[in-house]
């Protein structure tokens, strides 16, 4: 562990993911301040936009001897190998949610829909990937050595950590809701660390983040709909579904 301190694999990242997430998360220093939309705050997607570029930056101050995958070398795996079936999940939980279960009691305006979709849910995708994948998972691989079961723990711990991050966004909710919507965001998790250990790639992790963002985006908007568990529970089985194929295309991995 000394050993880890001292070539700088632990302190460092760890001070890079507790500021970037507390940026996040707090809102901090751009949620001081008020300006309305629809009822919606922009100072907390300027947040987003800071915290994305301070993460970006202290990664190229901190790691310019790691490899991040921010490149286009094998971002086609990454995104359509490996990722196509979010990307046919993304497109079920779509369809579901407009067409079957019609939550549409609660419409937002449509420039609210056009800044969360093309610039808040973009960002948010670059930011969790950089500290969560990019930083703190890569952290614990080299921490554990990329022994394969260690590597499926680095995955595991990642993952939770993903999902725990996202309970205060989800305290307004109901009980079993948060439940399920906890659960299925540590499976995403679990298929995004998997593909990005696989692919080594991270920009096609944040690609296909973006693309789950935008499906789900729907969970957001109409909460107050009549069938939040339903659309919820779907989420949840495509979630799962995807961190079986993460898990599987880690073993594969592994036996290599």
């Amino acid at each position: 562990m000394i050993k880890f301190i001292n070539e700088h694999y632990i302190l460092y990242p760890l001070i890079v993911t507790a500021l970037t997430a507390g940026l996040y998360i707090s809102g901090m220093p751009f949620g001081l301040f008020k300006y309305k939309i629809a009822n919606e705050n922009i100072f907390y997607i300027v947040n987003m936009i800071f915290s994305s570029v301070f993460c970006f930056f202290m990664i190229k101050l901190f790691y310019k001897n790691w490899f991040f995958g921010l490149t286009l070398n094998n971002f086609t795996n990454g995104v359509f190998r490996y990722g196509f079936p979010l990307i046919i999940g993304s497109i079920i939980l779509l369809i579901c949610s407009y067409f079957i279960f019609k939550p549409l009691d609660n419409t937002p305006e449509k420039e609210m829909i056009l800044v969360w979709i093309f610039i808040y849910y973009l960002f948010l995708s670059i930011l969790e990937e950089l500290f969560v994948r990019g930083v703190f998972l890569n952290t614990l691989l080299k921490t554990f050595d990329n022994n394969k079961y260690k590597i499926l723990l680095a995955i595991i711990i990642s993952s939770i950590t993903f999902g725990v991050g996202h309970l205060p966004g989800m305290l307004n909710q109901n009980i079993h809701i948060i439940t399920m919507r906890i659960i299925a965001v540590i499976c995403l998790g679990i298929f995004f660390a998997s593909v990005y250990i696989v692919s080594g790639n991270l920009l096609s992790i944040i690609v296909l983040h973006y693309i789950i963002n935008i499906s789900g985006s729907i969970l957001f908007y109409y909460s107050n709909s009549n069938e939040p568990f339903a659309i919820t529970k779907v989420f949840l089985i495509i979630a799962v579904v995807l961190s079986a194929w993460g898990l599987y295309i880690i073993k594969d991995y592994s036996a290599r």
